[in-house]
Parts: structure tokens; C-alpha cells; sequence
């Protein structure tokens, strides 16, 4: 495919073109995404079996895809915003939306279904009741903001 010098060899991955000079790098984060992958069907393989510590399938409860919005602070001149998390096995993972801006999201749930994580390296807590969900950022300028959410897939 290189009939002239300072082409560009291109290798097809998945139906994905990717440089050559790229190419090991993104065979390594498949593997490490494939991996990653089979951990999770282990767990929830285990968790169906009940093999999992009671604690752990407590939190399973709450697994699923959680979307919502921010509150508008007006008073701190707080923009309104949405927000979205995947949790699986109490582990969190999504984004939180402001002016338009994602922000990475993750946290850990509790048993009882209290959440501490953090949106954007902010401190964000809330409570995971049902299919529902309520928090807030207690230590910054918008601590004023209620974030709520409703479970929208299992």
C-alpha cells in the first residue's frame, strides 16, 4: 500500500482506520478494554450466583444508566445543567453538562444508597433512593445547585 514515499500506511481495526504509528497503542487499549470488559461479565456472573459479599449486591440495586438535571443557582450565578451516570456494583461513572461543557463524573455508593464522588474535581454528594436520585456540591461556589436523576435503563 506504500508505493510512494511519505504515504501513510492506514490499518483497518473494528472498521476504524488508524495511522500505523498508532496502531500498537490502540491494539494495547482494546486489549485493556477487553480485559476490562470480561472483569465486569465475571462480576456480574458472580453477583447472579450469589457470590458476591452481601455488601456488594446491595449496591447492584442501584445498577443501571441514571440522566437529569442541575438546578439553576441564581444566587451564585450558577448555571442550570444536566447530568448522567452508568453505575455498575456501586462504582460510578458519567458527566455532568454546564454552559454547554462535560465534566467527567465518579463516586461510589454505599449500601444504604449514599453517594460521594466528585463532577470536575468538585466534591458532589447525594442519596440513591429507588430509581431516584438527589445531590448536591456541599463545599463549592454553587452549593446551592440540587442535581436529580431518574434511573432510565437498568
Amino acid at each position: 500500500m506504500n508505493k510512494a514515499r511519505g504515504v501513510v500506511t492506514l490499518y483497518l481495526l473494528g472498521a476504524v482506520l488508524v495511522p500505523g504509528a498508532l496502531k500498537a497503542e490502540v491494539i494495547d487499549e482494546v486489549a485493556r478494554l477487553r480485559a476490562e470488559l470480561e472483569a465486569v461479565k465475571k462480576e456480574l456472573a458472580e453477583a447472579k450466583a450469589g457470590s458476591l459479599p452481601e455488601a456488594q449486591l446491595d449496591v447492584a440495586r442501584f445498577d443501571g444508566t441514571w440522566a437529569g438535571e442541575i438546578s439553576k443557582d441564581e444566587r451564585n450565578n450558577c448555571g442550570a445543567g444536566e447530568i448522567k451516570f452508568v453505575v455498575r456494583a456501586g462504582k460510578v461513572e458519567g458527566t455532568r453538562w454546564k454552559y454547554g461543557t462535560p465534566a467527567p463524573a465518579k463516586g461510589v455508593i454505599e449500601p444504604n444508597g449514599s453517594f460521594e464522588g466528585y463532577t470536575n474535581r468538585a466534591v458532589f454528594v447525594g442519596k440513591f433512593d429507588g430509581d431516584t436520585f438527589s445531590g448536591y456540591w456541599p463545599k463549592n461556589g454553587c452549593a446551592n445547585q440540587v442535581a436529580t436523576m431518574k434511573r432510565i435503563a437498568p
